[in-house]
């Protein structure tokens, strides 16, 4: 072969050689290194860490970035949620804007009724004269016994309001420790406004100086746990 053709053979084998590793090395670099793809086998270069595959610094670095990753699906996972439960629009299907849960109160009272009248009366809450006091008829058929006390004879005035309408219709009912009924007040549908009842009912002391108020639903069937009504007895 001619010398200054096996020359030019020779280059132009080696131009191919260089090209073909170059090309390779590009290819290597396109992945392993920090912020590219991992590799197949889902490694990075020495040093690296291989987190959602993207290649990331090890160590510190590494944790925030699945930690990052792990708050972003539980971000995405709410969203679904929330547009499952609300629609895409976040309005209820009404179009109205959903509001936030109200808080149930807790009422202290509780226990104080819902048992055999001899455990009603030891369970029953103290209520002071001429002090207005809140309670909730919690669950169907709650019964709420408070405990009255007087030290003469006279008139007690019996009060029970609500601020505004409510599914409960309340009743009030007096007893007597033998459970005798001693006068009720009437009856009123808490979903026709704010309850407003009074009754006026005479009482002995020389008989008994104490007395037991009830207030319940007056179908046991009607609850309210967030709309309480207040209760006041006076005695004239």
């Amino acid at each position: 072969m001619d010398p200054r053709r096996a020359r030019l053979a020779l280059v132009a084998v080696l131009s191919v050689l260089v090209a073909g590793c170059s090309d390779s090395n590009d290819a290597v670099q396109e992945q392993g290194e920090e912020g590219q793809a991992c590799f197949r086998n889902s490694t990075c270069m020495p040093g690296l860490t291989c987190v959602s595959d993207v290649c990331v610094a090890a160590g510190a670095d590494a944790g925030n970035a699945q930690d990052a990753h792990s708050d972003a699906t539980v971000q995405d996972s709410a969203a679904t949620d929330s547009a499952i439960s609300t629609g895409d629009s976040g309005k209820e299907p009404d179009g109205s804007i959903p509001e936030p849960d109200a808080a149930v109160p807790e009422d202290v009272d509780e226990p104080n009724g819902n048992e055999t009248w001899a455990e009603d009366k030891t369970i029953a809450t103290v209520l002071p004269l001429a002090t207005p006091h809140q309670g909730w008829i919690s669950f169907k058929g709650d019964e709420d016994f408070y405990k009255i006390s007087i030290t003469k004879s006279g008139t007690l005035h019996i009060v029970v309001t609500t601020a505004e309408a409510t599914p409960v219709d309340l009743w009030a009912e007096l007893y007597c420790p033998q459970h005798n009924s001693w006068g009720k007040v009437v009856q009123h549908d808490g979903s026709a406004g704010p309850t407003s009842l009074t009754k006026d009912v005479k009482v002995d002391a020389s008989i008994t100086k104490t007395y037991y108020l009830l207030v319940h639903d007056e179908n046991d069937d009607d609850v309210d746990p967030i709309k309480p009504y207040t209760l006041t007895v006076t005695l004239k």
